[in-house]
């Protein structure tokens, strides 16, 4: 006839022996998204680097939640690229119209010279 076992005997038999769990490595901590920029980006200013950002923001957090941080360190660094190069990109487009802009109001408020009006 077997004997109750005792309380502490019964946890020992559920969790598997005397083997305590290895204590599991905590996560490194989540990389940034950059999906908020990303959507920004696409809707009001560059939608082609916005897609791009946004392709690759969204995979951060799967990545991570899965356990695939390195994976999500990987898409957090191409989406803060493409979010940078689409930034970039909209300084360098707000100087060329600004400079179109200043030398075709400088060209309308001054005749060449040689064409004086009479």
């Amino acid at each position: 006839m077997e004997l109750p076992l005792s309380t502490k005997e019964a946890e020992e038999n559920r969790s598997g022996g005397d083997t305590p769990d290895a204590p599991a490595a905590p996560a490194p901590e989540r990389p940034k998204s950059w999906l908020t920029e990303a959507v920004l980006l696409s809707v009001c200013f560059c939608v082609p680097f916005g897609i791009v950002a946004l392709f690759y923001a969204a995979k951060v957090e799967s990545f991570y939640l899965t356990g695939a941080y390195a994976q999500a360190a990987a898409c957090s660094r191409k989406a803060r690229k493409w979010v940078l190069w689409g930034v970039a990109a909209i300084a360098a487009c707000a100087v060329v119209l600004g400079l179109l802009l200043l030398e075709g109001s400088l060209a309308e408020s001054s005749p060449a010279p040689g064409l004086e009006t009479v």
